[in-house]
């Protein structure tokens, strides 16, 4: 018996909302949706994603993002457009000295850089040199902006493509060095970070406190602030659940999800539709569908259980 190979199922936007619609009889299979009920429908369908953001830990949310140390940083804004973080990064190191001036760099390797990159230069100033690649070679990187300080061989390089969107929480976090180990670090809570008296103390990020606030960046703070610009902090986090803004927009969720995606959002509109009598049925299938893949949805885990009973105790 043939089958497809084919994994790639999905539905956009408009198909999920088309089927939630016809589960609850509003529209016929061929009817095409008004645009204002698309739009109401296109609202619900959000804002019931946006709710299930509060549910709990969705295991494929799960991103790791680096943060780039500044000496005597205390708070570091994350989100496109504020601190330099990033998802994936990418390092090197200078490869001959460099003097300041310089815009031509020899690197170790530029395997994992592209041009426009963002690149962050280690200076023998004991500070991070932040610019774009504008060209290069095997060898070489050029960058938009001179040196403003040499480098020695063997300074740190960084690069990165996309910068890092808001976290909305951290599960954990841990310090790299340059050395490329890593340190657990301990979370704050807010009473704690905020009892801590002085918060510009200089030394080994060894904790962090982390304020998604509401709006399109968090704050992240470190204690005590990093001595220096080579330590990158990895966080472990959730991030935000994408909108579904386009027709073509496809739900940021597991191809798994789809059947309680539809089945709920069709319980949110029974009642714009006037088709509450239809609640009775449809409630308890959209609930089962989203109790049934919501247990799915955590990371397997192994319990050792040992047994230390000792009979001459």
């Amino acid at each position: 018996m043939a089958v497809s190979s084919s994994t790639d199922f999905t539905l956009n936007r408009n198909q999920i909302i088309t089927r939630a619609l016809n589960t609850i009889g509003a529209i016929g299979p061929a009817q095409i949706i008004p645009a204002e009920i698309l739009a109401y429908s296109a609202d619900m369908l959000n804002m019931m994603i946006k709710h299930w953001e509060s549910q709990g830990i969705h295991i494929w949310r799960h991103e790791v993002g680096n943060v780039f140390m500044v000496p005597g940083q205390t708070q570091y804004n994350l989100g496109t457009g504020y601190d330099k973080a990033a998802n994936s990064i990418f390092r090197t190191t200078i490869s001959a000295d460099e003097a300041a001036a310089q815009t031509v760099l020899s690197v170790t390797s530029t395997s994992g850089i592209s041009t426009s990159d963002q690149v962050g230069i280690e200076l023998d100033d004991g500070t991070m040199q932040w610019t774009t690649v504008s060209s290069k070679s095997s060898t070489t990187i050029t960058v938009a902006a001179a040196l403003t300080a040499s480098a020695t061989s063997g300074n740190q390089v960084y690069t990165y493509t996309t910068q890092l969107t808001r976290p909305l929480r951290i599960e954990s976090a841990h310090r790299r060095t340059k050395d490329i180990l890593d340190v657990p670090l301990s979370i704050f809570s807010r009473k704690d970070y905020l009892d801590m008296p002085n918060k510009t103390l200089q030394g080994t990020v060894n904790q962090i406190y982390y304020d998604p606030n509401r709006d399109t960046y968090g704050t992240l703070s470190v204690y005590p602030t990093s001595s220096n610009c080579t330590d990158v902090i990895r966080i472990d986090y959730l991030r935000t659940l994408s909108d579904l803004d386009l027709t073509t927009d496809n739900a940021d969720f597991p191809q798994e999800w789809l059947l309680a995606i539809v089945y709920n959002l069709a319980v949110l509109l029974c009642p714009t539709h006037g088709k509450d009598n239809k609640l009775n049925t449809l409630a308890p299938m959209a609930d089962r569908y989203l109790q049934e893949v919501s247990s799915y949805d955590h990371e397997p885990t192994i319990v050792n259980i040992t047994n230390d009973w000792n009979p001459n105790a």
